[in-house]
């Protein structure tokens, strides 16, 4: 009988470091494109809260809703 004289344990796992690094490599673009669109979103919230009437009591402000 012949010995195996290659594991293929060692592949895969190095296959699948592979495919990790791939999948990481890949998903940093969509993720700091992501990232921006968040930070923009709660910068004009920021800017929402900032704008609220310090001296109103009711916790309502009002914004540029012609519906009310």
């Amino acid at each position: 009988m012949k010995k195996k004289i290659f594991s293929s344990k060692g592949a895969t796992a190095v296959e699948y470091a592979l495919i990790a690094a791939l999948i990481a490599i890949v998903s940093m673009g969509p993720l700091k494109t992501l990232g921006v669109e968040i930070k923009e979103k709660w910068n004009s919230v920021v800017n929402v809260l900032r704008n609220v009437d310090a001296n109103d009591t009711t916790g309502s402000y009002s914004t540029n809703n012609t519906n009310s």
